[in-house]
């Protein structure tokens, strides 16, 4: 093939390794970012695992990587996109703990990436990842730079911020690395931890909702499994409003119990109450697989009606993201 490789175009290449030759193909992504990957056959694996022994039997076992050199691979390119030569070396330590410096400037370069991807406008991953490694990242290997952005895009996930295509949250980061990123996220002012505090005042949870809804939310909050109970002359729960914010958001200015727009429009947008399907009184969540987003008639009727079980059964019934939970309960 003369040609350069094309978005989603799959670029069959041939690896060179201490002379055996080895199978495998490039693909361009489609998306803005035309990030290129490069894919290998299972014999290339095995001439992986025999220069890298003691990462892959680790790896095999799920065992801690970080007191392993890492293990770094580079290509040369032989004859256009076709042919690569491979050379694999172990580099510095895996564990080598970041610095505030370098984590600041991971995170920064994340939030322009961002910034970029949210207005639309072009950009290339490998370039900021370059600019790093060439700057503040100099001693971090490339995937480890990599690695450390799906770190960040697990922080944001759970903390219901937008995250990057393409930097799939990690499914492990320490809790150190979590707290540093937050601490750097209020530093440069897009994290609040007062935003996403749960409370038992109403006005204090829609306070912190409508910050959350001006700001944008994303992904799906945890919520809270047992909310903190305050007894006085009656017991009270606290309220995560980031479990308010997305049901609001996710219901679109629609009615989840008659599938109506809102009434009318509020401070937050189209005025719609947030329901427990079984109430926190008697041990219900608060989580999105717990509330629902209603008018005020549908939430009247789930209190007051004469028909409110039916009712409630019908809600369970359009709403699939929802618990099944007793009848009785939902009272």
């Amino acid at each position: 093939m003369a040609h350069d490789p094309q978005p989603g175009e799959h670029l069959p290449v041939e690896m060179v390794f201490n002379g055996a030759k080895y199978e495998a193909y490039i693909a361009i992504e489609s998306s803005p970012t035309h990030r290129t990957r490069l894919f290998w056959q299972k014999d290339f694996v095995k001439a992986l695992a025999s220069a890298f022994p003691s990462h892959f039997a680790m790896a095999q076992n799920s065992s801690d990587l970080s007191n392993l050199p890492s293990a770094e691979m580079q290509l040369t390119r032989l004859d256009g996109f076709q042919r690569y030569m491979v050379t694999l070396r172990e580099g510095g330590p895996l564990g080598a703990e970041w610095t505030d410096e370098e984590m600041t400037a991971a995170v920064r370069a994340y939030l322009a990436m961002r910034e970029q991807e949210y207005m639309g406008a072009p950009y290339r991953k490998a370039d900021f990842n370059r600019k790093l490694r060439e700057g503040a990242l100099a001693r971090r290997s490339k995937a480890s730079v990599e690695y450390r952005m799906q770190n960040i895009s697990a922080v944001l996930k759970e903390i219901c911020e937008p995250t990057i295509k393409g930097y799939l949250p990690a499914k492990n980061i320490g809790i150190q690395a979590k707290e540093k990123v937050l601490a750097i996220l209020e530093q440069l002012g897009h994290y609040s931890p007062e935003d996403y505090k749960p409370d038992f005042d109403e006005k204090t949870v829609d306070e912190r909702v409508k910050k959350l809804l001006k700001k944008g939310i994303s992904g799906v909050p945890k919520g809270q499994e047992k909310p903190q109970q305050s007894v006085k002359s009656s017991t009270t729960y606290a309220r995560d409003p980031s479990v308010k914010a997305w049901i609001l958001k996710n219901s679109g200015g629609i009615c989840e119990g008659c599938l109506s727009p809102a009434p009318f429009k509020g401070d937050n947008g189209p005025y719609l109450e947030v329901h427990h399907m079984v109430n926190l009184a008697q041990g219900g969540p608060d989580t999105i697989k717990n509330t629902v987003a209603l008018c005020p008639n549908c939430h009247r009727r789930c209190h007051i009606s004469i028909e409110k079980e039916a009712f409630v059964f019908e809600i369970y019934s359009k709403v699939p993201r929802l618990s099944k939970a007793p009848l009785d309960q939902s009272k």
